[in-house]
């Protein structure tokens, strides 16, 4: 039997919330990464967005999976997807650190609020 449409809209609501406190916590988990990586390891910009996402991935990854979208498949079945994907928002990542920091001079705030905008967006066009 299908769900009524208000059930549909309801669950899907409630899936966005479930992404977005999953997404919040996994931007918290890169900002905390990346500044302790330029603020006490002295890391460049590009070094320090690319190391502070990947320590960031098993937030996302293991978050989206149980918590916002409940999944019961074996995690080796998932992870190559899920993968693939944060290649492409990892490329995001650094080309928008380049920009933002190298090229115009924006703040770490900038740059951070960049790059979790723009993966947020990539993210859940994807996995929605």
């Amino acid at each position: 039997m299908n769900e009524p449409a208000g059930a549909k809209l309801s669950n899907e609501i409630f899936r966005l919330v479930r992404f977005g406190l999953v997404g919040g916590t996994s931007a918290v988990a890169y900002a905390l990464f990346l500044l302790a990586l330029v603020h006490i390891f002295e890391a460049g910009s590009v070094t320090s967005s690319a190391l502070a996402f990947l320590l960031s991935l098993p937030v996302s990854f293991f978050g989206q999976k149980y918590f916002t979208f409940q999944s019961q498949r074996p995690v080796q079945r998932e992870l190559p997807t899920y993968l693939v994907l944060q290649f492409v928002n990892f490329i995001a990542a650094i080309l928008i650190t380049f920009v933002t920091v190298d090229v115009l001079g924006a703040s770490h705030l900038v740059r951070i609020v960049a790059v979790v905008s723009t993966i947020a967006l990539i993210s859940y066009g994807a996995l929605g």
